[in-house]
């Protein structure tokens, strides 16, 4: 029989060499005896070793928390008095109080910490390039928290749509 496209090579045992080969698998023997005193002198870390590195103290979790808190508290006022006050200059004919309620389920979220810090940095970023009159920025602003967080986002991502158009054509 012809030896198929994919089969090994045949591996003739005659000509191969008995290597010896170490095993890396086996154990090594423990010594039963107790060592002499040289063999302990031996097994002491040499003198000039570097000394240790101390430890790093780090800051209490509790800190940090509140100060984030803070940030991310003074974050959402000035977001929603942007926001609101954007709200207040649509006219009442258009979707007003769905905007108002959208905006609210934000609040919420937000309060509640279920949105990341990387959506509350985008959405103050928007929120502030709506202030600025930078419509264009904060419309690619809004593309990236809708395509990065569209899960978390979904229930009031809509309303920050329609402030954004409302100040497009205004």
């Amino acid at each position: 029989m012809t030896p198929g496209w994919n089969d090994p090579p045949l591996l003739s045992q005659q000509s191969a060499n008995p290597r010896s080969r170490t095993l890396l698998n086996k154990r090594v023997a423990y010594p039963l005896s107790k060592p002499t005193s040289v063999e302990s002198s031996q097994m002491l870390p040499p003198a000039n070793l570097m000394p240790l590195p101390a430890t790093l103290q780090i800051p209490k979790a509790t800190d940090t928390n509140e100060s984030k808190d803070n940030c991310d508290l003074n974050s959402l006022t000035k977001v929603l008095d942007i926001f609101n006050n954007l709200v207040n200059d649509i006219p009442a004919d258009i979707k007003k109080s769905e905007i108002s309620k959208r905006v609210t389920i934000m609040k919420t979220m937000w309060e509640e910490n279920k949105l990341t810090a990387q959506v509350h940095n985008d959405v103050l970023k928007l929120a502030e390039c709506l202030k600025a009159g930078e419509i264009d920025k904060a419309n690619e602003i809004y593309a990236s928290v809708s395509v990065n967080s569209a899960a978390l986002c979904s229930p009031w991502l809509l309303g920050i749509k329609y402030i954004i158009h409302h100040c497009k054509s205004s």
